[in-house]
């Protein structure tokens, strides 16, 4: 279930971005990348390659990677809330551990929503 919280950085307040905290050799987060990439419009059954490049391109969503070095206090900031494995997707104060068709449906729905209302406005 997604936990409401203040967004780790700035860059994800602008509710442009959907972030998926992911690392390396990670069936869930594959299957995460896949889901989302499936909800904005990549198309389905699509090979892993082409999901990745899809998702490199798309400037809605940013991969970062929870072993990198320079996300040490993310990755403490997660351990902080109880979670323990990934990915983690984030979007605004929402933030969905694990592969949760659900919770990323909540997210995906989030981000039209709020992608709507900033076409109209």
């Amino acid at each position: 279930m997604g936990v409401a919280r203040p967004p780790l950085r700035k860059k994800n307040m602008d509710l442009q971005h959907i972030i998926i905290w992911i690392k390396p050799v990670c069936v869930q987060c594959n299957a995460v990348k896949r889901r989302i990439a499936e909800a904005l419009g990549a198309g389905e059954n699509l090979s892993p390659t082409r999901i990745n490049e899809f998702i490199a391109q798309d400037e809605r969503v940013e991969l970062r990677d929870l072993t990198a070095e320079e996300n040490a206090k993310d990755l403490e900031h997660f351990k902080g809330l109880g979670y323990t494995s990934a990915p983690i997707t984030e979007y605004g104060t929402l933030a969905i551990p694990g592969y949760d068709p659900d919770g990323l449906d909540r997210i995906i729905e989030k981000w039209n929503k709020h992608a709507a209302e900033s076409n109209r406005g």
